[in-house]
């Protein structure tokens, strides 16, 4: 068929970092089972819960499918690229089942329903420079401090927009950190350089 006519090709498949986990931002809830595990659409690599989303623009080969590329295949994949010393992460994607590796382990393609059309160009989302639109840096690792000091892993961010903000001004100021949660708590974040 033609599917496994695209898969027989060594050496082509969907790739990207292997130090990215998708994954990491599907949901957990089977009652959502449509967002349970990131979707390749086109050269894009989406995973969403609801609350977070990424999109990954993935190195894709012309005989890659759309579908579902479920968290055993990554971890498949990934396995096999620390095997190998490679850098990337590869999928051969095809309508009915998923290649990872060498020897090749055959996934099957998982029927989850329709994966919401939630990608960033679907969702409005600002590019960095357009107008009305203020860039900021935050290093995760610190907000994840933040997190662990206060006991609380939801934040409310203030964030102080220079009045002279144009389309490429990036904040530079201090950003005040509070917890719902956690009234006594005030945390405070430096802005990384953009």
């Amino acid at each position: 068929t033609t599917d496994n006519a695209a898969l027989s090709r060594k050496g082509r498949s969907m790739r990207f970092p292997k130090e990215m986990k998708p994954e990491a931002c599907a949901s957990l809830d089977e009652t959502r089972q449509c967002i349970t595990e990131p979707y390749l659409e086109g050269d894009k690599l989406i995973s969403t819960d609801g609350n977070c989303m990424v999109v990954i623009t993935v190195r894709s080969d012309p005989g890659d499918v759309n579908g579902y590329v479920p968290r055993a295949v990554l971890d498949a994949a990934r396995k096999d690229a620390k095997r190998l010393k490679l850098g990337d992460l590869r999928v051969e994607a095809g309508s009915a089942s998923l290649r990872v590796g060498d020897p090749q382990m055959t996934f099957p393609r998982p029927a989850l329903g329709a994966f919401p059309l939630c990608h960033e160009e679907r969702a409005g989302l600002p590019a960095r420079n357009d107008p009305g639109t203020v860039t900021v840096g935050i290093d995760a690792r610190l907000i994840a401090r933040l997190a662990k000091a206060a006991g609380d892993p939801r934040f409310i961010l203030t964030i102080k927009i220079p009045q002279d903000a144009g389309p490429a001004t990036c904040v530079r100021d201090a950003i005040r950190v509070v917890c719902p949660g956690t009234p006594k708590f005030l945390g405070v974040l430096m802005p990384m350089g953009v």
